[in-house]
């Protein structure tokens, strides 16, 4: 299993570059020589995209699909566009099925995975898409504001990441995306680059704990 993090913006442009860079990249060695066969190189395998009813997360989810990767879409409140997605992964002739979960609550991430095991047998891939933007001068930040980007952006990563952990198979690839506000110092992005950078943090000690070894890639 390894570990890739990237920004969102590379992220973006790899993926509309080379719609099989994502499963090439985190391909099991038995993957190379079924893909060289002419089988999709996400045949028989699946994925997870959190936060991925619209934006970035859809259009990661359809290139996994395209692949051939059963997908998970995962939403929050937008049931109806997550459902758009799985309809349009369905059209194309792929798998996919829908299901809300806030990342903040583990309980929910847990109820995630055990509808994508159910729906496809396991996972191997999981993109760590979900995440909240909230931009304002320190001084004008609310409390609220401040504490769901908090929850979200590191607590939901936190509980997507370890359920990868425990969950991905072998061969599998785990992604979280990051941002480029960390290093644009931006004046109102000081609270969403901070949430950001403890993203950025956590893979620092998982190579040494997870099971089986993490390789650890930063882009």
């Amino acid at each position: 299993m390894s570990y890739t993090q990237n920004s969102r913006r590379n992220f973006l442009a790899l993926s509309a570059a080379a719609p099989a860079a994502l499963t090439l990249s985190g391909a099991a060695s038995a993957q190379t020589s079924k893909a060289s066969e002419g089988t999709l190189p996400g045949a028989g395998r699946a994925a997870i995209v959190t936060g991925s009813s619209r934006g970035i997360g859809a259009a990661t989810a359809k290139r996994l699909a395209k692949s051939g990767f059963a997908v998970t879409i995962n939403y929050l409140t937008s049931a109806d566009l997550a459902a758009q997605v799985v309809r349009d992964i369905v059209a194309a002739g792929g798998r996919a099925i829908h299901q809300q979960a806030d990342v903040a609550d583990p309980a929910a991430v847990k109820a995630l995975f055990d509808a994508n095991d159910k729906a496809f047998g396991g996972v191997d891939v999981v993109i760590s898409n979900a995440g909240i933007m909230n931009v304002a001068p320190f001084a004008q930040m609310t409390d609220e504001a401040f504490h769901r980007m908090m929850l979200t952006n590191i607590r939901g990563s936190f509980n997507v990441l370890r359920e990868a952990a425990r969950r991905t198979r072998d061969g599998g690839r785990i992604i979280t995306l990051s941002s480029t506000s960390i290093r644009a110092r931006r004046a109102t992005h000081g609270a969403y680059a901070a949430s950001k950078a403890a993203q950025e943090a956590m893979p620092d000690v998982w190579p040494r704990n997870w099971r089986g070894g993490v390789s650890r890639s930063m882009r």
